[in-house]
């Protein structure tokens, strides 16, 4: 049997710390013994943060299109 020091990676521990995307964000709630913060979830904000995230994101999108509409007539 093959004794390894105790400061010494196995494979697995290497594999999965490679796919990590380093975020000291995350350390530091773990630290202070909070969940790591989900940002992916829009369903979880408020229903008026989310409808103004909507209307600024479509008002951007038409006045883009508008834009390359118009340059296309100019």
């Amino acid at each position: 049997m093959k004794e390894t020091h105790e400061t010494t990676h196995t494979q697995e521990q290497v594999q999965s710390e490679d796919n990590k995307i380093y975020t000291p964000l995350e350390d530091l709630l773990r630290a202070e013994g909070n969940p790591p913060k989900d940002y992916s979830k829009v369903g979880s904000l408020p229903k008026g943060i989310r409808l103004i995230g909507y209307i600024l994101i479509g008002g951007m999108a038409i006045l883009t299109l508008a834009a390359m509409v118009v340059s296309l007539f100019n």
